[in-house]
């Protein structure tokens, strides 16, 4: 099976990103690995409309995941090529391009939830889990 993708990377992260929904059918496990696939940390499946492009962001490990914002870095430059804005599913975050500019990229983080303190780091989960330490 072919399937035309797109590999990028962010911050050491990197990612596959497809617009063809038959990669579902393939192992993630095995495309996913570095030494016999493709290897890569996260896949961005693309659903594209006239004017808002929708993401669905997978594992390695096939699970589905609810963000990943190295991939959304990814995703902002590449739609700069396509002029277009991006939405993610579950509305965690959403990057939004100015159609005039190419060069006015912004994030939002739409919903934060509550981080649990640990110390003097805090547990945060915005769709995977990270540990933060405020910084002042």
């Amino acid at each position: 099976m072919k399937i035309k993708f797109k590999k990028m990377q962010s911050n050491g992260n990197d990612f596959l990103i497809t617009e063809d929904k038959n990669i579902l059918n393939l192992d993630a496990k095995k495309l996913s690995d570095r030494k016999t696939g493709i290897g890569f940390d996260q896949l961005l499946l693309l659903n594209r409309s006239q004017e808002i492009w929708k993401v669905r962001v997978f594992n390695a490990d096939g699970s589905e995941a609810r963000n990943c914002f190295n991939g959304l870095r990814c995703l902002a430059s590449y739609s700069i090529r396509d002029k277009q804005e991006i939405e993610i599913f579950e509305n965690t975050f959403t990057v939004i391009r100015d159609k005039e500019s190419s060069k006015k990229i912004a994030t939002v983080l739409s919903k934060m939830p509550e981080g649990k303190k640990i110390q003097d780091f805090y547990y945060v989960d915005i769709g995977n889990f990270h540990v933060v330490k405020e910084v002042r």
